[in-house]
């Protein structure tokens, strides 16, 4: 699971919150699980209610690949 936010242009964040980057795309996050061998699952965008910054969170789920099938192997010998 990777939890971060989406790409925006809130500069003030380097400066005052050590932010090295702006958030970062689906692709790029997507780009990662391929490069680690995992299967995305699941990609939920998570806005902003209210106020001046418009920050939205992601949080992007992946897997091993083949791991339901050997959960559900596992849940049925049990």
């Amino acid at each position: 699971m990777i939890v971060d936010f989406a790409p925006h242009d809130l500069e003030f964040l380097r400066n005052e919150h050590a932010h090295r980057r702006l958030g970062f795309s689906e692709h790029e996050v997507q780009g990662w699980f391929k490069l680690a061998g995992l299967k995305p699952v699941a990609a939920e965008s998570l806005a902003p209610r209210s106020g001046a910054e418009t920050l939205t969170v992601m949080v992007w789920v992946a897997e091993t690949p083949g791991i339901t099938a050997r959960r559900k192997k596992i849940e049925a010998a049990a």
